[in-house]
């Protein structure tokens, strides 16, 4: 039997893999998705901004991780087998929320935040 690392796990494996390049490609990111969940991790904190974005980003980047991990749950217990734009739909949508609940003052639509989500997390 083979043991699974947090490497495999979050980033070198093909499902993570596509899926962080959904998430970077939805934020307009226009670089290589790294394999090591580490420097995914760097990805999101450097050179993006500092105060709310930072913690908008990082709001996301718990969102994807935690997708991960259910679906990772949910293949070994339950068997059911993840599709890619199912779960970032869902992380869409589970980070707009977390988005909505903390934010004060100005909240984008979920419309906007499909669109243009540095947009408003820059709100």
């Amino acid at each position: 039997m083979h043991l699974e690392c947090e490497g495999h796990l979050f980033g070198w494996c093909a499902f993570a893999s596509s899926l962080w390049s959904k998430v970077f490609k939805w934020f307009g990111w226009d670089v290589a998705v790294p394999r090591d969940p580490l420097e995914i991790f760097r990805r999101f904190c450097t050179g993006r901004g500092s105060g709310k974005i930072l913690k908008g980003l990082l709001a996301v980047w718990h969102v994807v991780v935690g997708a991960i991990w259910k679906l990772r749950n949910d293949l070994i217990f339950n068997s059911q087998v993840p599709v890619v734009d199912d779960v970032l739909h869902r992380i869409i949508s589970t980070s707009w929320k977390w988005l909505v609940d903390k934010k004060m003052g100005s909240v984008c639509s979920l419309y906007e935040w499909k669109t243009y989500p540095m947009d408003c997390i820059r709100r």
